[in-house]
């Protein structure tokens, strides 16, 4: 009669599930390194009124005007980021060339991720509005699809910047007021290169998950004088021009 092993077995099991768990723990220490050295950033823009994060259809107060924003969204993209050495700029490393939704309605839309980073990053560099060659191509997707609500249809172009809401201020119909800008090129475009400074050293730790927040102060722009004068603009021109400037010129940074 044979004789059966009935330890053989048991120990080679054991000596197998051993073997395996210790090279899971070493994969799993590689693996943990290589994350450990990625840095992960994420641009998180934030919506702001009179200092708070705006609440949608919400009414504000501001030099006795009751303001309400039923809509906000802005098209950005081409995000970069700068190192400084001796006080200098001396390098922008683009890490993201391709376009984004903004809207206050959906929060993920509000936060960025960013990849392909290096150290000693300290400024940020993005634009608002899409670029004159692109728009002239006419209907793309992605945040560039004409369902998003950011496509001219009476002409070929982009609204860079669109807020519609009710203003007590407002001489339209049932006090309404509403700024689609746009424009690529020309005296008139609406398309701005924002470039906020940080601070030195603020962005060099390479092992820890960081969010620069962008603060969007439409109070700053969105005011009464100017609802009671514009109500509304549509369209490419001088008003639309000066409106998104104000509006860039209200944008800071808030580093880590």
């Amino acid at each position: 009669m044979p004789i059966q092993n009935y330890l053989l077995p048991d120990h080679s099991h054991r000596f197998l599930r051993l073997a395996l768990l210790w090279a899971g723990m070493i994969l799993m220490g590689f693996v943990g390194n290589a994350k450990a050295q990625d840095q992960t950033l994420s641009i998180q823009f934030r919506p702001t009124y009179q200092g708070k994060p705006l609440l949608l259809q919400h009414p504000y107060i501001i030099d006795g005007d009751t303001i309400r924003i039923s809509q906000f969204r802005m098209l950005v993209g081409n995000f970069r980021l700068w190192d400084q050495q001796a006080g200098q700029q001396v390098a922008a490393n683009q890490v993201d060339q391709s376009y984004h939704l903004v809207d206050a309605e959906d929060t993920q839309s509000l936060t960025i991720p960013l990849s392909g980073l290096k150290q000693g990053i300290f400024d940020l560099g993005f634009t608002i509005g899409v670029d004159s060659a692109l728009s002239k191509q006419g209907v793309q997707s992605g945040a560039l699809d004409p369902t998003k609500g950011m496509f001219w249809a009476w002409n070929t172009g982009y609204i860079f910047i669109k807020v519609e809401g009710t203003s007590s201020a407002s001489t339209a119909r049932k006090h309404l007021f509403g700024y689609h800008l746009g424009g690529a090129e020309g005296p008139h475009k609406a398309l701005h290169q924002i470039l906020l400074r940080g601070h030195q050293n603020q962005l060099r730790q390479t092992n820890q998950n960081q969010t620069i927040t962008v603060d969007l102060a439409l109070d700053k722009w969105l005011i009464p004088t100017l609802i009671k004068q514009s109500p509304t603009i549509m369209e490419v021109g001088p008003k639309g021009a000066a409106i998104a400037r104000q509006f860039a010129n209200s944008i800071s940074v808030e580093l880590p």
